[in-house]
C-alpha cells in the first residue's frame, strides 16, 4: 500500500522550521568532498534491530539533510521538516509567489523568500500523493503576508 502523505507528513512549528532552512541552506552551501568519508554515511535501525547503512554521495540536499538530522532527533518531526525542505524548490518556482512579491530575485541573481513562505510552509497540507495542495498553500502564504505586515505596522 503507498504511504499517504497527508498523513505522515504533519505541520510543524513554523520557527523551528526556519531554523531548519537555515541549518540545510548553511550545510549544503558547504564544498566538498568530504575530508571523510563516513561523514556521509547513515545507520537506518529496523523495527527488527537490524542495521542498514546508507553511504550518500557529497551532493548539497545530502550534505543539508545529514545536518537536519543531527539537529533534530525526533524522526518524525525530522521526516516532516525534511519533506518540507525538499518542496522548496517547487515552492520557489510557483509564478503566483513571484506575482504577489513574495519570492523575488534581486539584480545579483541571489533569491529572497518572504517569511511568510517559510512559515506557511511549515503548516502547508499535503495531499495523500505527496503533492502540496497549492491552492491551501498560496492562501496561507497571503494570510501569513497580512499578518507579518499588521505586526510590522504596530
Amino acid at each position: 500500500m503507498a504511504p499517504n502523505f497527508a498523513e505522515r507528513i504533519k505541520p510543524v512549528d513554523p520557527e523551528r522550521f526556519k531554523f531548519a532552512v537555515g541549518v540545510f541552506g548553511a550545510a549544503a552551501a558547504l564544498k566538498g568532498p568530504a575530508p571523510n568519508p563516513n561523514q556521509y554515511a547513515v545507520n537506518f535501525i529496523d523495527d527488527d534491530g537490524s542495521v542498514t547503512e546508507i553511504r550518500l554521495a557529497d551532493r548539497a540536499e545530502n550534505r543539508g539533510m545529514l545536518a537536519l538530522r543531527r539537529e533534530f532527533s525526533d524522526a518524525d518531526e525530522l521526516e516532516s521538516i525534511g519533506f518540507r525542505i525538499l518542496n522548496m524548490g517547487e515552492v520557489v518556482r510557483m509564478e503566483r509567489l513571484s506575482k504577489m512579491g513574495v519570492i523575488q530575485t534581486d539584480e545579483a541573481g541571489q533569491l529572497m523568500v518572504h517569511a511568510s513562505v517559510i512559515y506557511a510552509l511549515a503548516r502547508a497540507p499535503f495531499r495523500k500523493s505527496g503533492k502540496l495542495d497549492k491552492a491551501a498553500f498560496v492562501a496561507a502564504v497571503k494570510s501569513e503576508f497580512a499578518r507579518i505586515e499588521a505586526d510590522d505596522q504596530t
